[in-house]
Parts: structure tokens; C-alpha cells; sequence
């Protein structure tokens, strides 16, 4: 009788992978041509920024021995976090898997659950927010340093020359609304690669003059503790704030799943992840070494806080400009890496949301004289224009966001960069071995009872079962890569329409849908394994609850007092 009322009503199974109705609008998958230098170039252009610069200063704060030692740990930090989350874009296989997570938030919900996914998603999506804010006001900065390099140059170092930088964000951020139309991070190698030259070629400009500068000073500067300070207080504040402006020089966990999404296949995604992260990280960790010891040792207890627009170095004049021109190119890049992944999740719920919009779905075909033809869509336009215009306007609003964003990377680092991407990794491993273990036990249990149970079989023309299997969810095929999804729970709306005896029927399916899963998830409690999907829960206990307000509806529809008042008694008893 189970079987058959939920072949009639079958929604508290249904699969999300069942086609859609002709209605829908469906956007084609992107083409995945990408390798492992195109991964570099993302990560590269999303790591290293102008905050290479600053390193410096915060070597100057921890010491020759703190500093180094500090950076390194980070590096080593990134590298264990990030070899975890590109294990985690299959599922459940890491190689072999059918679901992907192109998103860092996707891989949350996916292992951590709905709760831990909005939880991650503020913080992801606001720590990309301010970052491409921060991008904003260093690009008025290394303008301005630019306009102050040739002032110096020529009114002397000592010359007041002050300039605004309102009009350069104004300015960065119409660069910004153009290049929004690049639909995603697939069609972004290019910018990539230009924004990675660029931030190779400021840094070597900046390890250059720091080398330069030690060999003219003939001998290195600083020491091993660092920069001494007033009283205990203030170096404990200079030291957390060097190590803050560390941790938030590293991580890119928040845009890791989105690069490893445009990798094409074979070989398998997370082997070439693993691969640009590695190259990645040591390539980063080298600059980062180099400018940091060098800036020290060249300027010690004077380090400035950026080596290039704090003006510890003056001449060559036109060397500081270009290195200032190849910040603002790399910070043009860098925008798109981070705002990106905002994009496309705007995108991709508003298409769920509202599938029918022309305005939300439809796409025009322009055409530039000498250009490439290329698709635009009017939401994107507005939504994209107007983050860019948000994040440009709270950089001319909060020019000194630059300190906060430092405060809110130290905060985010711990969740961001370490919580979840070691939790996802613990999840995804004990699945992973769950369902291993369960092949290998199912494997040697038909073994050992083929004789016996296939005789059995033959005599009694059924397929032997344990009586036991009715508690528990063993129709799941845990050998299986394709993905089980889901469906809703039922509407007050949908039970509406039911007879009595539907409702009586489905009650029941329902109660025992929760008493196997609940038995299910202790078994797995127990051995200390994830139950997974725990959603159902809910959902099937919402259900439930829907029935019984259908239920008091119609009991206080009942026209007699008396049997409507024993009929609430005995939905309330249920």
C-alpha cells in the first residue's frame, strides 16, 4: 500500500533532476577549457595584491624571526585548506563524482547543510564585497602616487603635494561597469593573465628597489624582535595587526571552487586544482618573502606602510610611476575575480526565481564595428552597474575602509579560510569512506551467504530480506555516483485538495518516512558518521504539520459544535 500511494502522490521523493516544465528558461552550462596555468593566473591575480607591499611593514612588526616564520605558516595554512576544498567540487567522489559545487557556498550547503550555508554566505559574500571596495580606494592611492611621484620629482621630497582621489574612483569604477559585461569567470583567462603580469611586475619593481636600497645603505636594517614600541600594549596591537593584514594577503577559499569550475576534464578537476594551488602558493609565498625581508632590511624601524605609494622610495621617479600604472591594471583584474562569484549567484537565483522574466532571462545579440559579436542582458546590466556603483560610492563615502576591511579579514580568516573548508573536507572524507566501506562489507556479505541465500531464493521465488531493513534506509545505492536530491515537503495548498481517506493514507506514509530516517541518523550518531541529507527531516515533519492544520480546517468547518469540538481532541492527539 506504500508503494503504490507514493507512486500516486509522489512528491516527497521526487527528484530535482526530473525535466522541467517547457516553460522554463535553461541557460547552457558554460564550455570548461581551462587548465592549470589559467587556474594560476585566477589565483595569482585573486592573491596577490597590492597588499604584497605592506608586508613590510608587518615583517617590520614581528621581527626577523616572526616575520618569515609567520608568513610561511599562512602559506602552509592556504595550501592544507585549499588541497581540501578541491576535493570537495565532486561529489561524492572527488574525481568521479555527478554533483558539482561551483561555488564555495554550494559546497556548504552541499556537506554543512542549509543553516551553515547562510551563515557562510554573509560572510563570504561580504568579505567580496569589501575587498573589491578596498580595490577601489587602492586604485585612487596608486594614482595619486603617481601625480605625488612627479610632484616630488620635481618640487623636491619635501613639497606639499596633495591631491584627491575622488575623481580616480569615479573613474575606476566606469572601468569596473564596462567590464561587467564579461559574463563570468570562464571568459576571464585573459584578464587573468594581464592582472598576473602586472602584480609580477610591480613586485619585482618593489624586491628590486628594496635589494637596490640595502646594497646602498651597506648593511641590513631592522632586528629580531622588530619595531619597538611605547609600552607592551602597543606592540601587542602592532603585532595582531601585522599578523591580520597577513592572513588577509593569503586565502582565496571564497573563489577556489568558482576557478576550479572552469577547468576542463580530463584529467580530473581537483589533480589540476591541487597542481595550480601548489605552483600558485609558492610563487606568492616567494614574492611575499622577498618584499617583506627586503622592505625590512632596507628601511627597519622606518618601513613605510606600502614600499611604492608610502614613498620609501623616491627615485627613479618614472620606475614608481610605472609600478603604480601596473597596481591599477592588476586592481582592474582583481575587481572582476572577486566580484564575480557575486554575479553569477545573483544570476543563478534570480533565474530560478523568476524563470518566465524576459527581463531576468533573455539575451541580445550586439555587435561592435571591430569587435566580436557578444550577448548582453538588461538584468545583468543593472544589477552589475549598480554593485559597482555601490562599492565605488562607500569608497568615495569611507575613504579609510582600507583599516576596517583589515579588522573584518582577521575576523572572516578563521571561518573563512580554515572552519569550513576543514569541516567540508571532514564531511566529504567520511562519506567517502562510508561508502567505500559499505561496498567492501556489502561485497564480502554476498559472498559468504550467495550459496545458501540463492538456494533460498530459488525455492521460495523471493528475494531474501532482512526483517530488520524496514527501520533503516537501505535502498540507497551508496555505490552509486549519481546524486540523490530531494524534493519539497507537501503544501497546505496540495492537501487541501485531498479526500479523508488520502490524508489518512498519507499521514501514515509520512510518520513512517520519519521513524526510519530518525533510526537511520541515530545508527549513524552512533559510529560517529554524518547523516546525510538531514533536511528531510524537517521537511517530512512539515508535512505533517500541514495535514493537521488542513485537518483543524476542516474540523472548525464542521457545522455541529459537538463533533467538531471531538474532532480538534483528536487531531490534537495525533
Amino acid at each position: 500500500m506504500v508503494d503504490e500511494f507514493m507512486e500516486q502522490f509522489p512528491l516527497i521523493h521526487q527528484s530535482c533532476s526530473s525535466s522541467s516544465s517547457g516553460n522554463n528558461v535553461t541557460r547552457e552550462s558554460p564550455k570548461r577549457i581551462g587548465n592549470v596555468w589559467s587556474a594560476i593566473a585566477h589565483i595569482i591575480t585573486g592573491v596577490i595584491g597590492a597588499g604584497v607591499l605592506s608586508l613590510a611593514w608587518s615583517v617590520a612588526q614581528l621581527g626577523w624571526i616572526g616575520g618569515p616564520i609567520c608568513i610561511v605558516l599562512f602559506a602552509v595554512t592556504t595550501m592544507v585548506s585549499s588541497n581540501l576544498l578541491s576535493d570537495c567540487y565532486r561529489h561524492p567522489h572527488p574525481e568521479y563524482g555527478a554533483t558539482r559545487s561551483s561555488s564555495f557556498i554550494d559546497a556548504v550547503k552541499l556537506f554543512l547543510g542549509e543553516k551553515n550555508k547562510h551563515v557562510c554566505g554573509v560572510m563570504a559574500y561580504a568579505t567580496m564585497f569589501g575587498i573589491t571596495t578596498a580595490f577601489v580606494i587602492t586604485s585612487a592611492t596608486s594614482v595619486k602616487a603617481i601625480l605625488k611621484s612627479n610632484c616630488y620629482h620635481k618640487e623636491a621630497h619635501k613639497a606639499p603635494c596633495k591631491y584627491g582621489d575622488t575623481l580616480y574612483m569615479m573613474l575606476f569604477g566606469v572601468v569596473q561597469i564596462v567590464m561587467s559585461f564579461i559574463p563570468d569567470l570562464h571568459n576571464m583567462a585573459w584578464v587573468s593573465v594581464v592582472a598576473a603580469l602586472m602584480s609580477f611586475t610591480y613586485a619585482t619593481i618593489g624586491l628590486g628597489l628594496g635589494i637596490t636600497t640595502v646594497i646602498e645603505n651597506g648593511r641590513i636594517m631592522g632586528s629580531i624582535t622588530g619595531v619597538a614600541a611605547s609600552s607592551t600594549a602597543d606592540k601587542l596591537w602592532l603585532i595582531f595587526q601585522a599578523l591580520s593584514d597577513i592572513a588577509f594577503a593569503y586565502p582565496y577559499s571564497i573563489i577556489l571552487l568558482e576557478i576550479q569550475d572552469t577547468l576542463e576534464a580530463p584529467p580530473s578537476e581537483n589533480k589540476t586544482m591541487k597542481k595550480a594551488s601548489m605552483i600558485a602558493i609558492f610563487i606568492t609565498t616567494f614574492f611575499y618573502l622577498c618584499c617583506g625581508c627586503f622592505g625590512y632590511a632596507a628601511f627597519g624601524d622606518q618601513t613605510p606602510g606600502n614600499l611604492l605609494t608610502g614613498f620609501g622610495f623616491y627615485e627613479p621617479y618614472w620606475l614608481i610611476d610605472f609600478a603604480n600604472a601596473c597596481i591599477v591594471l592588476h586592481l582592474i583584474g582583481g575587481y572582476q575575480i572577486y566580484c564575480q562569484p557575486i554575479y553569477n549567484a545573483v544570476d543563478r537565483w534570480c533565474q530560478r526565481k523568476y524563470p518566465n522574466s524576459e527581463f531576468v532571462n533573455k539575451f541580445y545579440r550586439m555587435k561592435l564595428p571591430k569587435l566580436p559579436a557578444f550577448q548582453v542582458n538588461l538584468f545583468r546590466i543593472c544589477f552589475r552597474t549598480t554593485y559597482v556603483v555601490s562599492t565605488t560610492g562607500l569608497g568615495i563615502l569611507f575613504p579609510y575602509f582600507n583599516q576596517v576591511l583589515g579588522v573584518l579579514g582577521a575576523i572572516s580568516f578563521w571561518p573563512l579560510a580554515i572552519y569550513f573548508p576543514v569541516e567540508i573536507g571532514h564531511v566529504a572524507v567520511m562519506y567517502l569512506s562510508r561508502t567505500f566501506g559499505r561496498t567492501l562489507f556489502a561485497a564480502a556479505a554476498r559472498s559468504r551467504t550467495y550459496a545458501s541465500s540463492a538456494g533460498a531464493a530459488t525455492a521460495s521465488g523471493d528475494k531474501p530480506r532482512n526483517p530488520l531493513e524496514e527501520f533503516f534506509e537501505v535502498d540507497r545505492d551508496m555505490e552509486s555516483d549519481k546524486p540523490i536530491v530531494y524534493g519539497r515537503g507537501w503544501k497546505a495548498s496540495e492537501l487541501r485538495l485531498k479526500s479523508w481517506d488520502d490524508l489518512h493514507k498519507l499521514w501514515y506514509v509520512l510518520l513512517k518516512e520519519k521513524n526510519m530516517l530518525m533510526t537511520q541518523r541515530q545508527m549513524l550518531n552512533s559510529q560517529n558518521l554524518r547523516f546525510p541529507n538531514p533536511e528531510r527531516i524537517p521537511k517530512v515533519r512539515k508535512s505533517m504539520c500541514r495535514i493537521k492544520q488542513v485537518l483543524t480546517e476542516r474540523a472548525i468547518d464542521e457545522p455541529d459544535p459537538r463533533r467538531s469540538a471531538e474532532m480538534k481532541r483528536m487531531i490534537n492527539a495525533l
